[in-house]
């Protein structure tokens, strides 16, 4: 890769991380949680390893009182 197309690549990421940060920018505090909400349901998804599975308790534990008060 030449120096002139890394710069290409760096800048095409840079226009990406923008378009993102801008679509972030535009959700809805519902369209966040919705978010948030799909990924700590997908967590299950994957086993946690053994010495993880307190911060995982714990984890839970804070989603649940989130989601508890959103439903308020």
């Amino acid at each position: 890769m030449t120096r002139e197309e890394a710069r290409a690549w760096m800048e095409r990421w840079k226009i990406v991380n923008e378009f993102t940060d801008a679509e972030a920018r535009a959700k809805t505090p519902e369209e966040r949680f919705r978010d948030l909400e799909t990924l700590v349901a997908s967590a299950d998804l994957f086993p946690p390893a053994a010495d993880e599975e307190e911060d995982l308790r714990r984890v839970r534990d804070i989603w649940m009182r989130l989601y508890a008060h959103y439903l308020q």
